[in-house]
């Protein structure tokens, strides 16, 4: 009886060990991903990715969002991603890596047409309009700052509105519009919604202003994303006076890494309204010419070798006369994957020096 006595106290006290070591465990934790989610609310420059191919798949590492560095401030999901309900991988992982993690993820895809990127294309918009009666299409269409929209600009305003609703019900934080009405994959759509062309700038203005009610600063919601990338150079020049829509503007200064080339972009876009160094970010090619081995496209072996990579340089510069840029970006950031994001977390510890950044 004294035995067993002895063993049962030693059990006792081997279980109150162990719960004691468990709940400092978790205790430090909680201080680790307390301290990733305020670092991602204070004032520096983000890191943002374009992650393709996610699918949140046993066996796939570079399919996770969760698989990320933990300093990732925000990714996009390039080229969209179907339906999927909240019981599915994706969810679990768009869950894990926005609650814990603190990471932003919004869609985004060329957009050159009216329905791309979504489940219904745009046969299912364009039915969605001529479906509604004329006192239905009067409510949800007026309001947008057209009088009296015409049956395309109303397709436009309802694939802004899909777009949203497909946006909310997946728990996503927003939209980055590819902006490249003059090169990329746009083909036969290259007038943005426009049948004719003298309408193209005005279609995406509309599709901007309804975007905006929804995300961005214009939306009066905390957290919500819009963003621009692209043709910026484009943006400044027909519809400048859209740019306080917008929270970040993304330059694809793929291959280029030097003060005269990314000054010289960067004071082209000066003149777009709400526009400034801090919602300027620089993005690197990580997929063509295996970028993503090399620190971004237009590396060479000496950049390498040196530090000097375009994206180790781009980390480094900021416009004149400013405290900073907006961050970084790169282009199919998930690449990185296999090498443990040595350039991205190159380029996080570069624009926000600390002892540990993971």
């Amino acid at each position: 009886m004294k035995k067993w006595a002895e063993e049962r106290d030693l059990q006792k006290k081997e279980d109150e060990d162990t719960k004691a070591y468990n709940e400092k465990v978790q205790r430090m934790y909680d201080a680790y991903w307390n301290g990733i989610r305020d670092y991602k609310k204070s004032d520096h420059a983000i890191t943002y990715g374009w992650f393709g191919g996610w699918s949140a798949t046993d066996g796939l590492p570079q399919s996770f969002l969760s698989n990320l560095p933990d300093s990732v401030d925000m990714v996009s999901i390039w080229g969209g991603t179907a339906a999927f309900d909240e019981n599915s991988s994706k969810a679990k992982d768009l869950k894990y890596a926005q609650e814990t993690k603190g990471l932003k993820a919004v869609l985004c895809w060329q957009v050159s047409d009216i329905g791309l990127g979504l489940p219904e294309k745009k046969a299912g918009i364009i039915a969605k309009v001529k479906a509604f009666s004329e006192e239905q299409k009067k409510k949800r269409y007026s309001g947008y700052g057209v009088a009296n929209p015409t049956e395309e600009e109303m397709q436009v305003i309802e694939y802004a509105l899909t777009l949203t609703e497909f946006i909310e019900k997946h728990n996503l934080d927003g939209f980055d519009i590819d902006y490249e009405p003059h090169v990329g994959d746009h083909g036969s759509g290259t007038y943005a919604f426009a049948n004719n062309p003298s309408k193209m700038y005005s279609n995406m203005k509309l599709f901007i202003e309804v975007l905006s009610r929804k995300y961005g600063p214009k939306s009066g919601r905390a957290g919500k994303i819009l963003i621009i990338d692209g043709e910026l150079r484009t943006m400044a020049t027909n519809f400048p006076e859209m740019g306080d829509r917008f929270d970040w503007f993304i330059e694809q200064a793929y291959r280029e890494k030097h003060d005269y080339q990314l000054s010289g972009r960067y004071n082209q876009l000066t003149g777009i309204t709400g526009f400034k160094a801090e919602k300027y970010i620089i993005a690197d090619e990580f997929e063509r010419n295996g970028g993503w081995t090399i620190g971004g496209e237009g590396s060479s072996e000496s950049d390498v070798k040196n530090g000097t990579t375009v994206s180790e340089e781009k980390a480094r510069w900021k416009p004149a006369g400013s405290v900073r840029k907006g961050g970084w970006a790169a282009y199919h950031i998930e690449l990185e994957t296999p090498a443990n994001f040595k350039y991205v977390r190159r380029a996080i510890q570069i624009m926000n020096p600390a002892k540990y950044r993971p």
